[in-house]
């Protein structure tokens, strides 16, 4: 099916029912349809707004959790590679306060795996903009951490990694 749409249209439209069409490739197990899936992230990932929904998609209640996991994932590996504004095809500001907003809504996700992908996320964009691009970080962390003790755990695992990067620099 992925490879129809690339022959029809020449490119994958970068909404929400393609870039989900793409992860259930991707996580499908065939091996044709992964590597069809791959071709399409590779195509996807240099698109507006591919990151800030696989952001959506990670946090969303009602997807399955092999979707979610699969989105966080390609979510944390974008944020390494075009995160940084001098990265070739780095994301535009849009993108990274729509998956900042995103990742700060994610401490109700109840699948461990899901919530150590979407923190390892957090920690790396406040390894790289806070205090100066990600003035909220910590104020909107302090504010939810009493809501669950994970994401207490986790708030801690997140300031350590700002601390530990303050005092490398």
């Amino acid at each position: 099916r992925i490879q129809i749409l690339f022959e029809l249209m020449g490119e994958i439209d970068c909404n929400i029912q393609s870039v989900t069409e793409v992860l259930h490739a991707a996580s499908s197990g065939e091996i044709r349809r992964v590597k069809e899936a791959e071709a399409a992230i590779a195509t996807l990932e240099l698109r507006p707004m591919y990151h800030p929904i696989l952001a959506e998609i990670s946090i969303t209640s009602d997807a399955s959790v092999t979707l979610k996991r699969m989105a966080a994932i390609c979510l944390k590996n974008g944020v390494t590679k075009f995160w940084r504004s001098t990265a070739p095809n780095s994301l535009v500001s849009t993108d990274k306060d729509l998956i900042k907003q995103a990742v700060l809504r994610s401490y109700v996700e109840d699948n461990k795996e899901v919530f150590s992908q979407l923190l390892e996320v957090a920690a790396k964009i406040s390894r790289h903009d806070f205090p100066r691009n990600w003035t909220n970080c910590i104020p909107t962390l302090l504010e939810v951490q009493t809501i669950d003790i994970t994401f207490s755990l986790s708030f801690v695992i997140i300031k350590y990694n700002l601390v530990d990067v303050e005092q490398a620099e």
